[in-house]
């Protein structure tokens, strides 16, 4: 059995989405069947029918409403922002200001774990959470994530992002391309080339996605909204943090 170093090292190989698709199969099923009474309430829950599910599986994204009791404890976090505005530093990591205490009450809510283990196809698993903020560069050059791009962070994976102040496009929103997440719709949708064959960790520019994906006019969606605004998305599917 391959254990957790070599599995983290092996989900950042260069495969192809279909031999990661089938190596996320195996590892689902083996989690399955660890966790069989587990799995039967989760496939059981109102969440297995839910319209929800059926736009992440269509789609890849779904705006999610958050409970202010949940919420409360994380927008605090927002004060922590005015340190870290250095036009140095596009991004800033600043986990360490993010309690257990404050993420419990989202990690543990039922019907968010059972929608997320529906769509997985096993009981879900955190894998870590982060706290960043984003400055305002000297110039408008898109840094690596800030073009589009896919995750290699897992073989299946779903984040759930949350705006800790008021996202609109000056503010460098968040943006996704929905039916790039899945090796079954980018075939139907999309030509066979390196997006489908995905063998490298690429990062685009618009005009390079839109080559890509043999599309003119792709579908993008951008992410504004207030604070407390809340997304669940498959960052299989190409996204990017647009530069503020």
């Amino acid at each position: 059995m391959m254990n957790y170093l070599s599995y983290k090292q092996y989900h950042k190989l260069p495969d192809s989405i279909d031999r990661r698709d089938k190596f996320a199969g195996v590892v689902s099923a083996l989690i399955r069947e660890e966790n069989t009474s587990l799995w039967n309430k989760i496939i059981e829950s109102p969440a297995a029918n839910s319209s929800e599910l059926k736009e992440l599986y269509s789609s890849g994204i779904i705006k999610c409403n958050i409970s202010n009791d949940y919420l409360t404890g994380i927008l605090k976090k927002s004060s922590y922002f005015r340190k870290f505005n250095d036009k140095n530093k596009r991004t800033c990591d600043i986990t360490n200001y993010l309690d257990h205490e404050d993420i419990a009450p989202l990690i543990l809510d039922t019907g968010l774990l059972c929608l997320i283990s529906n769509y997985l196809g096993a009981p879900a698993r955190l894998q870590k959470y982060t706290l960043s903020w984003s400055n305002t560069g000297e110039t408008q050059q898109e840094l690596n994530p800030q073009k589009f791009h896919r995750d290699r962070d897992d073989f299946r994976t779903l984040q759930l992002f949350i705006y800790l102040t008021n996202v609109a496009q000056a503010n460098g929103p968040h943006e996704y391309v929905p039916k790039t997440h899945s090796l079954e719709i980018l075939r139907k949708f999309y030509l066979e080339n390196s997006i489908s064959n995905g063998l490298d960790h690429r990062f685009l520019g618009l005009s390079e996605l839109k080559k890509a994906l043999g599309a003119k006019n792709p579908v993008i969606l951008t992410l504004k909204g207030p604070a407390g605004s809340a997304f669940l998305e498959d960052t299989g599917g190409f996204h990017r943090g647009t530069v503020p």
